[in-house]
């Protein structure tokens, strides 16, 4: 490493990329990572990432360093939050299981996280931020753009005006 010449810190975590993705998983589970998203994982050397949900309804893949921390947090609660970490832990180790990007980009979603979330053979739609991609059901999806939609112009009147929005 040359000291002289560290590497910024901006070099050091890639972003994730902006914007949704869709994807269809195939009637086995399997998942084909968009570009964006495979650059993403790749930059952050993630060939075996964790996939689950914490909320049983947005399935979720985290590269294991990312897991970690969340295990961390969970694991720092306290009085009644320490009740709700162990049911969160409980269910996010109920549906997760470690997963390897395959040689064709893709990743086999669990069993149990794509029956309950219905992601078989179905269109999803791929989010991600700092150290994991959110899954979301088509139905899932469509059902929050057509709650937002009516509302996103009011919205953004609101926060230009509460915080300056441009």
């Amino acid at each position: 490493m040359d000291l002289d010449h560290p590497i910024p810190e901006s070099a050091k975590v890639p972003s994730p990329p902006r914007g949704t993705f869709q994807a269809k998983t195939d009637v086995k589970g399997r998942l084909p990572l968009p570009s964006a998203i495979l650059s993403y994982l790749k930059a952050l050397q993630a060939k075996q990432v964790f996939i689950t949900t914490i909320d049983i309804t947005i399935g979720r893949i985290y590269t294991i360093p990312a897991w970690d921390k969340t295990l961390e947090l969970l694991a720092s609660a306290e009085g009644e939050d320490q009740e709700r970490a162990t049911r969160v832990m409980f269910m996010a180790n109920h549906f997760g299981q470690d997963v390897e990007v395959d040689s064709a980009d893709r990743v086999l979603l669990p069993t149990e996280l794509r029956r309950h979330l219905s992601l078989e053979g179905a269109t999803v739609h791929l989010e991600a931020g700092a150290g994991f991609v959110n899954i979301y059901s088509d139905d899932l999806y469509q059902a929050n753009y057509s709650a937002y939609r009516p509302q996103v112009a009011d919205d953004v009147k609101a926060l230009r005006k509460k915080i300056g929005l441009k």
